[in-house]
């Protein structure tokens, strides 16, 4: 209820939601903001939060999850299911954005950085939040553009 709530006011001079756990109206909200749709990331690590997502969401960002344990729940029927539903009733997909474990290093090793990352697309992944392995503020700006070129030449 509660990104629900924030949907409805986001943007809004005077707003007003009724809702399960808030309900608000009467009082202005100067300056009230850009009047555009807020893009909702659901964090999480069990199937009730890609539910959350699925309901409220326009992605679904789990983290602390190893490959097995995310393929388990991407592949399964009902979930595959769940998530063509959603494409159909709001014409995109739900993102699913991963966080790949361990930290990758794509500047000392670009072709497992590759096999990494698509094992992780093949699951459904359509973005990523990865950590870089690195040493400094400069190495990590290195990885950085490492990482583009291995996306960039995958065709990620």
């Amino acid at each position: 209820d509660a990104i629900r709530a924030i949907r409805a006011a986001w943007g809004q001079r005077v707003p007003v939601y009724h809702g399960t756990h808030y309900d608000f109206e009467g009082f202005i909200v100067e300056p009230s903001g850009l009047t555009r749709e807020i893009e909702v990331w659901v964090g999480g690590r069990t199937r009730r939060s890609l539910r959350r997502a699925l309901e409220v969401g326009h992605a679904w960002m789990p983290f602390g999850m190893e490959l097995e344990q995310l393929g388990a729940i991407l592949t399964s029927a009902k979930v595959r299911d769940d998530l063509s539903g959603y494409a159909d009733r709001h014409g995109r997909p739900l993102k699913l954005i991963l966080a790949p474990e361990p930290p990758i290093d794509p500047l000392a090793h670009p072709g497992e950085t590759t096999e990494f990352l698509a094992a992780y697309v093949a699951i459904g992944a359509t973005g990523f939040s990865v950590r870089f392995d690195h040493r400094s503020p400069a190495h990590f700006c290195e990885q950085m553009a490492a990482l583009r070129s291995v996306v960039d030449a995958a065709g990620f």
